[in-house]
């Protein structure tokens, strides 16, 4: 079994590459491996100064690792026998995939190896809660994801930051992250972003889960981005409701009475049939699980089903890990969880919140970024921050949806119409362009 852990001729097989290999070749390796996963001292050991010579824009040559070594550790002999060896074991550098493959494998296992082992150790422990344990485990298994190997000196930042010009630019017009649907928001935006927390705050009956259901709509059913909704508040049915009102044009009084004729009837099994497969999936959480038992649904979520976009509906309602003396830290608990989740996965993460009654007690007044409710943790862990205003005596007309921070962007208003029937917000006709 212990060869199922520890694949030493792939890491022997890897070094060999690193060693015959051209600057852009031993980047790429740098790039997809790293020192953490390699089980053998004097691999890593050789590793990390391959690294630091790629980090230079120097090949990593035999005579250059053996300049390198020196300059890390001293008067420690460089093991040129060994390097030797390497390089004789691989028929070329490009063979690296083969290896790569090999190593990542055997650290995946070694992972879920000791993740059990602790799982089997701290489920005896009194002062975890089962949620709490499900979480470590979760986060334990999680495939980790390689970013950079190399230390973040200005070359690295600068060659990192030209390539998602790139990539940016391969994009050719499009949205380099996730479309709402209101061309005004995401032209300020770009989407919603991957790795980020995007925030839409609201008092309660201005369209919070409605906004939420028509993002999701036009982002997972007309977009095909696999979408996980978390509801913390309404049933999964009540969701669904929703979101066939808004996608058949069946008033919602007639879904809750079931009250069709013929032609809508057909509407709705030919929608349904549709959202039945689409890679749309549910978390149903309004039973009062805690932070640690929803982020673990997420990253279950998104290893089996490779989610994109999460919706939770909404912050506030998710109770914390631990409990706290004040409410604040409870909140700013679960904010800080959602947002290092979010940024662990990759996923997009557009997160509902509840605002304060201050807007209200002055009649007109728009809301603003110290009306978010219970902790100013909210504002601080989010990168965009929106405000959803309308009148909620009227079922038809002018909202706002207010842009309050963005952190790498332009703040702003986009103007949107609201259509009770339907639970469904629009792009104010006067905005549309042509």
């Amino acid at each position: 079994m212990a060869d199922a852990y520890y694949s030493e001729a792939d890491e022997i097989g890897l070094l060999g590459c690193c060693l015959r290999a051209n600057l852009a070749i031993a980047s790429d390796i740098g790039a997809t491996v790293t020192p953490s996963m390699l089980f053998n001292d004097e691999v890593r050991d050789s590793f990390e100064v391959m690294l630091a010579l790629v980090a230079e824009s120097s090949t990593p040559t035999p005579t250059a690792m053996q300049r390198g070594w020196a300059q890390r550790n001293g008067n420690r002999p460089a093991p040129m026998e060994f390097w030797k060896q390497a390089m004789a074991s691989v028929p070329g550098a490009s063979n690296h995939p083969y290896y790569t493959q090999g190593i990542r494998d055997a650290h995946r296992r070694r992972t879920l190896r000791d993740a059990a082992l602790k799982m089997a150790h701290d489920s005896a422990d009194r002062q975890k809660t089962p949620e709490t344990l499900v979480a470590e485990l979760e986060a334990g298994i999680a495939p980790s994801t390689v970013h950079s190997a190399v230390s973040c000196d200005g070359k690295t930042v600068v060659r990192e930051f030209i390539d998602d010009l790139q990539r940016r630019e391969a994009l050719k017009g499009k949205l380099s992250g996730i479309p709402t649907g209101f061309w005004k928001l995401d032209s300020m935006t770009d989407g919603m972003q991957f790795g980020e927390l995007f925030l839409c705050g609201a008092r309660p009956s201005i369209g919070k889960t409605a906004i939420a259901m028509n993002i999701v709509r036009h982002a997972c059913l007309e977009n095909d981005w696999p979408t996980l909704v978390v509801t913390c508040e309404m049933s999964q049915r009540a969701l669904m409701r929703r979101l066939m009102s808004d996608v058949t044009g069946t008033p919602m009084q007639d879904m809750k009475r079931a009250e069709f004729t013929e032609q809508q009837w057909k509407r709705n099994i030919e929608h349904g049939n549709k959202i039945s497969r689409s890679k749309l999936h549910f978390h149903d959480a309004s039973r009062g699980e805690n932070i640690d038992s929803i982020v673990a649904a997420i990253r279950s979520n998104v290893r089996r089903h490779g989610i994109k976009l999460v919706v939770v509906d909404y912050l506030q309602k998710i109770r914390p890990g631990t409990r706290h003396e004040k409410r604040t830290y409870e909140v700013a608990d679960v904010s800080e969880k959602l947002k290092a989740v979010a940024a662990s996965t990759g996923v997009a993460m557009f997160c509902l919140a509840q605002l304060s009654r201050e807007n209200e007690k002055e009649k007109g007044r728009l809301p603003k970024l110290t009306d978010l409710a219970d902790s100013s943790q909210i504002e601080r862990d989010a990168d965009v921050v929106t405000l959803l205003h309308r009148d909620r005596k009227e079922p038809h007309g002018e909202a706002t949806l207010l842009v309050a921070k963005q952190r790498d962007g332009e703040c702003g208003f986009v103007p949107l119409t609201y259509h009770g029937t339907f639970c469904r917000f629009e792009t104010r006709k006067s905005e549309i362009i042509e």
